[in-house]
């Protein structure tokens, strides 16, 4: 029995505790079950994509240079909505980078009267203002809603994000000129494609080309842009300096560039030219070669970035020299890439040893790195000899009058090489051989004779005997004598200089 001065009961504290915990806990779930949903999806997505990856790191790196861009280009554009809104007195609700739920939960914030949220989605963003959804009805009366401004405040601030993102355009190309520049190619050759225009007038690996049309030293890109943008069947001025042993030699040719149904845009087809320096970080190679090649498999190992400043040199094959100075870039030294092909060619079957120089150029270390000959397999099968498709203007091929393969008229079919070795021996490769004749191989016909010319033989003559088509009398062998040209050096893509 209670009397009156008796206390009332009072229930345990405990227990009012672990209710009370209970509901925050309930509470925290229904607010955040989507976002710690989101949060263990998106993960787990992550997290398989990143296991299936060569390598990781890598992915991780790139993807959040990717999110950190996206993200710099949206919360600018938004802050120009956000200014804008500002500094025209609009209640901002809500100022969000990304969609959906905030990250993790809690980045967000709330100052004064808008809220700030990093949210889950890097896609976009948002500025949410009062009033402007024509639906919302309880912002009629308010001054500051986005509906209650001058046509020419709402202007503003719907611009006013596209207007940031050209001022951040304009600031990133002024700071990456100021500061790095763009990398551009100069002009000069690194391939002449075999029957191209450029090809056919004569244009080599490592000439200079010094003006195309009106523009004056142009470089790699200008080239293209030149010739995508010439008049059909117009000519082209051309002019390039060609190096050799001696001083450069200036060239002006005018060129057609190539236009056909196989050919989308006009091209003088050459492309651009490498260097001595080996690539940098590529992808998941581990180095800078080819897995499972030769190279990728010696001792020291080549790493990416290294610089190749000499090599084995074919007239010394028990020496290492270092390459001549490229006489193309008189301002700088750097390493002749040309003369390294060159070299490379002359070794064709033989080891090579590389002279590296690795690591900042004032503290740099030099090695040596031997790579032996890649010997291949093959299926004991040969080609068969094609008609002649381009011959290029003033060589020995077109003086002698072999013909090329015309839209009216078929190519000369090459069915047999003949000529003196340094042996004072006759040699004859033939389509058909007999006797001590060798096989015709089209794919090795341009080594085999850069190899006998490199061997100074006593003549450089040599017979050509070709399948002619003569109007309706049908084929008939033609044989005619030409003159090797000593001055094209080693070019895979010239059988006959």
């Amino acid at each position: 029995m209670e009397t009156p001065n008796s206390p009332a009961p009072q229930p345990s504290s405990n227990g009012a505790v672990k209710t009370s915990a209970a509901a925050a806990q309930s509470s925290w779930l229904i607010r955040h079950g989507t976002t710690v949903l989101f949060t263990v999806v998106a993960l787990g997505i992550l997290g398989n994509w990143l296991s299936r990856a060569d390598d990781p790191l890598l992915v991780i790196t790139n993807l959040s240079k990717v999110i950190l861009g996206l993200g710099l280009v949206i919360f600018i554009h938004e802050l120009g909505h956000f200014v804008a809104a500002k500094a025209c007195d609009v209640h901002v609700e809500t100022f969000s980078i990304g969609f959906g739920p905030p990250l993790f939960g809690i980045c967000q914030f709330k100052r004064g009267e808008t809220t700030y949220k990093l949210a889950w989605i890097p896609l976009g963003g948002y500025v949410k203002m009062l009033g402007e959804n024509p639906e919302d009805e309880n912002a009629d009366l308010n001054p500051r809603s986005y509906k209650n401004k001058s046509v020419g405040a709402r202007m503003l601030i719907i611009s006013a994000g596209v207007i940031m993102n050209v001022l951040l355009a304009v600031a990133c190309f002024l700071f990456v000129y100021m500061t790095h520049g763009v990398r551009q190619n100069p002009g000069i050759v690194g391939q002449p494609n075999p029957g191209g225009a450029a090809w056919q007038k004569g244009l080599r690996r490592g000439d200079y080309i010094r003006q195309i049309g009106d523009r004056s030293n142009p470089y790699y890109e200008d080239i293209q842009r030149t010739v995508v943008g010439s008049e059909r069947d117009k000519p082209i001025t051309l002019v390039f300096d060609r190096f050799s042993d001696g001083p450069a030699q200036r060239v002006s040719e005018q060129i057609v560039p190539l236009r056909d149904e196989d050919i989308p845009i006009p091209m003088i087809g050459v492309q651009s030219a490498s260097t001595t320096r080996l690539v940098e970080k590529l992808g998941h190679y581990p180095r800078p070669c080819d897995m499972g090649s030769v190279a990728d498999q010696v001792e020291p190992r080549f790493e990416f970035g290294d610089r190749i400043i000499g090599c084995t040199d074919p007239k010394q094959p028990n020496a290492v020299t270092l390459l001549r100075s490229d006489p193309r870039h008189n301002d700088v030294h750097r390493p002749d890439f040309f003369e390294l092909q060159r070299r490379l060619e002359r070794l064709n079957g033989k080891p090579v040893t590389f002279r590296i120089e690795r690591g900042d150029e004032k503290s740099a270390t030099t090695l040596d790195i031997t790579v032996p000959p890649a010997h291949g397999l093959t299926l004991g099968l040969r080609m068969k000899m094609g008609p002649i498709v381009s011959l290029r203007d003033h060589s020995p091929a077109a003086k002698a009058g072999l013909k090329s393969r015309r839209e009216n008229e078929k190519g000369d079919i090459i069915t047999a090489v003949e000529f003196t070795t340094a042996e004072g021996k006759r040699r004859k490769l033939s389509a058909l051989p007999t006797g001590s004749e060798e096989p015709l191989d089209p794919v090795r016909l341009p080594t085999q004779l850069a190899l006998w010319a490199e061997s100074n033989p006593p003549s450089y003559d040599i017979d050509v005997t070709v399948l002619r088509v003569e109007g309706h009398e049908g084929s008939k062998p033609v044989t005619v004598k030409l003159t090797w040209q000593k001055d094209w050096d080693l070019y895979d893509n010239e059988p006959f200089r």
